[in-house]
Order: structure tokens, then sequence, then C-alpha cells
């Protein structure tokens, strides 16, 4: 993840939601990964939180937790082709709700994948919402 003019001036991160990169950028002190906390979970699977990453402000990011990059790239293609755009695409991980939400982008006529990323589902009772308390 890079930041651009644009970046610079919000001063805000865009992107990041994939929870391999944040571990290792919040590994590496150069990186300067500052985590401000979390601000909802869905169990074990997905998580809400707000950092910094250099000068700049993730105000809400989310990815899920501890999943393959191969799954991710499967369900995140899978969502980006059936439901891109204003559509929601409803999965259930592990008991957990999540709703992944994806654009595209398009450049030269060619239509790319611009964004994938999950957000909370409902709260059910297999799956908890805060600090690991289920309803």
């Amino acid at each position: 993840m890079q930041w651009n003019d644009n970046q610079e001036k919000r001063r805000e991160v865009s992107g990041f939601h994939n929870w391999v990169r944040f571990y290792l950028l919040e590994r590496d002190p150069a990186e300067k990964l500052n985590y401000l906390g979390f601000i909802e979970e869905r169990g074990n699977v997905m998580v809400s939180l707000r950092f910094k990453w250099q000068r700049l402000l993730k105000r809400v990011g989310s990815f899920l937790v501890g999943t393959s990059p191969e799954f991710e790239m499967a369900l995140y293609t899978l969502c980006f082709l059936a439901r891109r755009g204003r559509e929601q695409c409803p999965v259930e991980i592990d008991g957990c709700s999540v709703i992944i939400t994806s654009y595209d982008m398009v450049q030269d006529g060619e239509v790319y994948i611009g964004t994938v990323y999950p957000k909370p589902g409902k709260v059910t009772n297999t799956c908890s919402n805060f600090y690991g308390h289920g309803v």
C-alpha cells in the first residue's frame, strides 16, 4: 500500500483490507503503524478497526482475520463478479455473518476490481460482537 497525492491531501489511508498486510506492517517499527482500537468484530472472523500508518489515518478499516490469501481472492472475486456495486454479498464464515462489498474500476475500457472489503453482518448467537461476548 502506498499513498498518492490525493491521499496525502486528505491525510487518510485508503484500501488496506488484508490482515496479513496489517500484521506485517505492525511488526516493522519503521512502518509506524499505530493501532488506535477496534470498532466492531465478528467472532474470530472479521474486525473493523482504526489506525494510523505513517502520517495517514484510517478511520475505519476492516478485514477478515486468519483467512488464507487464496480464500480471500476466491471469495472477493466471486462477490465482485456476482454483486459488485450497490448490491451486497452476504456470506457466513464460521457461523458469523459478514457482508462483502465490492466496486469496480474502469481503465481503458476494461473493468477491474477497484476495492473489496468485508463489513460486519448481523450479530448471531454463534458469533460474538464485542470483546468475545456473544449476544
